[in-house]
Order: structure tokens, then sequence, then C-alpha cells
């Protein structure tokens, strides 16, 4: 991935762990909130809410951070 090409190799392994807790934290959590949403809106709701969430935090994230698009290959 993009996170371990631009870790220096002494760092590979922490970063890699770090990374794979925030991953295994996000899908937990978001699945809390998926029920929490599904509850409240129902699952048509919750489902628009989710598509809708996942374009706009796509966006902020190529604002803020622009050379992630320009990244035309791993090496």
């Amino acid at each position: 991935t993009l996170i371990q090409l631009a870790t220096p190799d002494h760092m590979r392994g922490r970063v890699s762990s770090v990374s794979m807790l925030f991953i295994g934290a996000s899908n937990e959590l978001g699945d809390a909130f998926t029920g929490l949403v599904s509850y409240l809106l129902r699952p048509v709701g919750a489902a628009v809410f989710g598509g809708i969430g996942a374009l706009v935090a796509t966006g902020v994230w190529a604002k803020l951070f622009p050379d992630l698009r320009k990244a035309d290959k791993l090496s």
C-alpha cells in the first residue's frame, strides 16, 4: 500500500500495527453507528445517508490530500 511504501524500513512494523488497530476499531465503530442510523432512519434511509456520507468524505479527503489523486503508481 502507499502507507507501506512511504514508511521507512525500521518503522514499517509499528506503522502497520497502528494501521491495523485503527482499521479494526473503525469496523466495530462503523457497525455500531450503522445500527443506530438504521434504527433511526430505517434501512433505506441509512443506505442513502451512508452513500451521501461516503461521497462527502471522499471529496473532503481529495481536497485535504491532493497528492493522493496524482499518484499514478505505487512505486
